[in-house]
């Protein structure tokens, strides 16, 4: 399970995301997907 995000979490996986985005870089795109994980199929 995963823990309830908090508005903090979410305004910094908001900003990798938009920098990934923006300049797409590799490095903001995995540090948006450690803080913000797909949830798995089972």
């Amino acid at each position: 399970m995963y823990e309830k995000e908090t508005s903090a979490d979410m305004a910094t996986s908001d900003f990798f995301w938009k920098l990934f985005k923006t300049t797409g870089s590799i490095n903001a795109y995995l540090i948006y997907r450690q803080l913000h994980p797909s949830p798995t199929s089972s």
